[in-house]
């Protein structure tokens, strides 16, 4: 057994990705109502087929003995225009 390799994902990847996400929402779920826990299964391969593909976005694959265990995205978002609330004090 080797240890974990950390290396930018792939589309190959993609099905790994998808339970390595399920996983957190999974998880996540239990804490915050709020999440879904059905969104990784119905959303999650297109999202990180774009993500893959989005050269703003770093998807990182955690690999151990040819199976995807885990995964990081990052990325840099364009500056979003916000307004101002005024409220009466």
């Amino acid at each position: 057994m080797q240890g974990v390799t950390v290396r930018r994902a792939t589309v190959a990847d993609i099905d790994g990705l998808v339970a390595s996400i399920t996983g957190l929402f999974a998880e996540d779920s239990v804490r915050d109502q709020l999440r879904n826990p059905g969104w990784p299964q119905a959303h999650a391969a297109d999202e990180e087929v774009e993500n893959v593909a989005n050269p703003d976005i770093l998807v990182l694959s955690a690999e151990l003995d040819g199976s995807i265990v885990g995964h990081l995205t990052g990325g840099f978002l364009l500056p979003q225009r916000c307004g101002l609330v005024l409220g009466q004090f």
